[in-house]
């Protein structure tokens, strides 16, 4: 592949890169970071593809720039690739985010089985083309860059638009496009909102009674909200293992807290007071406001399996991921809404279309419908794995 034309953005020339982005139809963008240590990763550079044009390269270090390029940014559609950091990172700085995000990654998920795919193994699979990542984890602060940095920079914007547009060929062959844009549409929407039931992955696994999982479910809360002040990663304010020690012990002042060995006194001194207020309010909480939970080992639990195997089977099948389209929290969420015992297909169809959302209930709703009312089962098909119809009435036939 030729090298692109990477044109690097000045005051000079800011008017000019404005100007090529606001008459594209669509671009490509890209952005380098530093992550370690932060909530929030540090932006340093923003790579600007135009299709069958410039790559303009835009030195997040310039604030200065943003003003001319911000209001054509807003206004273009984007092709980004596993694009919510940089969607996190980019929208408070120009403002706000176009309204069409396509993210490469979200659709190949949609038309293949791979998902979380990395760019490298998405344009070897879709374009043919090796892409060197030699630079990826090299220092984006340092100025100026060197000529590899900049290669490689600008080399991932400037495939994006081919790799878009095969995805894009495959998802009008399996009648998808449709579905890719919703799903891109929701990744756009999910990169921008805290997620108010991301507290069941420290969950998962685990057996919790309600109330110590709204203990958990405030904890994860407060840990996010600590986090982002002190621009942290959560993780390293209090880890999931230890909110969920606090979640069972429900301790309700600091004393309490401090009888877990595990937590220093210097931890018990800086978050005691808001850790034992995190699980105060979860004790005041009313029965019917305590959240549901799916018991390790239970029936419930089992069928969450299930239903985990029964997508990666129809996603095998079918050309889908099931990692992306039924996640174990999907999964998790239609045995929750359907546990309990009506599983009649109108009823069901509705609950499990309502935990799936539009696009996922587009791709796979049929499927879960099948399995979960008793129309389909797993079985060995051609020595592999695959949905088998059940016909109810075959016993009772044979008896006959």
């Amino acid at each position: 592949m030729a090298d692109p034309d990477v044109r690097h953005v000045d005051a000079g020339c800011v008017a000019q890169a404005a100007a090529s982005i606001a008459a594209a139809s669509q671009v490509a963008v890209d952005t380098e970071f530093h992550a370690e240590g932060r909530y929030l990763p540090r932006l340093f550079l923003v790579q600007i593809a135009i299709p069958g044009g410039p790559v303009w390269i835009v030195d997040a270090l310039q604030p200065e720039l943003w003003p001319s390029l911000a209001p054509a940014l807003r206004s273009t559609p984007w092709v980004v690739h596993a694009g919510e950091q940089d969607l996190r990172l980019l929208a408070p700085v120009l403002g706000g985010l176009p309204e069409v995000v396509h993210d490469t990654q979200i659709a190949a998920g949609v038309v293949s089985e791979h998902y979380p795919a990395p760019l490298a193994a998405l344009c070897r699979t879709w374009l043919g083309v090796e892409v060197s990542k030699a630079a990826r984890m090299s220092d984006w602060s340092q100025r100026p860059l060197d000529a590899a940095q900049v290669r490689y920079a600008a080399a991932d914007a400037a495939l994006l638009p081919a790799l878009w547009d095969a995805l894009s060929a495959r998802a009008e062959t399996l009648d998808r496009r449709a579905i890719v844009d919703l799903a891109c549409a929701e990744a756009k929407h999910d990169a921008l909102t805290d997620d108010p039931e991301a507290w069941r992955y420290a969950a998962r696994d685990v057996d919790l009674s309600p109330r110590e999982a709204a203990a958990l479910r405030g904890l994860v809360a407060w840990r996010l909200q600590r986090a982002r002040t002190e621009d942290r990663p959560p993780s390293f304010v209090l880890g999931d293992a230890t909110l969920r020690q606090i979640a069972r012990a429900l301790p309700v002042t600091r004393a309490d807290l401090a009888q877990n060995r595990r937590l220093s006194s210097r931890t018990v001194d800086r978050h005691g007071s808001a850790v034992v207020a995190a699980v105060q309010a979860a004790l005041a909480l009313p029965d019917d406001a305590l959240p549901s939970v799916t018991a390790t080992g239970s029936s419930a639990s089992r069928q969450v399996d299930w239903l985990l195997l029964l997508a990666r089977v129809d996603g095998h099948a079918r050309s889908y991921a099931a990692r992306l389209v039924v996640p174990w929290r999907t999964a998790d969420a239609i045995v929750r809404a359907t546990g309990d015992g009506d599983r009649s297909v109108p009823p069901l169809r509705d609950r499990i279309a309502r935990s799936l959302g539009p696009w996922r209930a587009a791709l796979v709703g049929d499927t879960v419908v099948a399995g979960l009312s008793g129309g389909s089962a797993l079985g060995v098909v051609d020595d592999d794995i695959g949905a088998v119809p059940i016909v109810h009435n075959m016993r009772k036939s044979r008896s006959t």
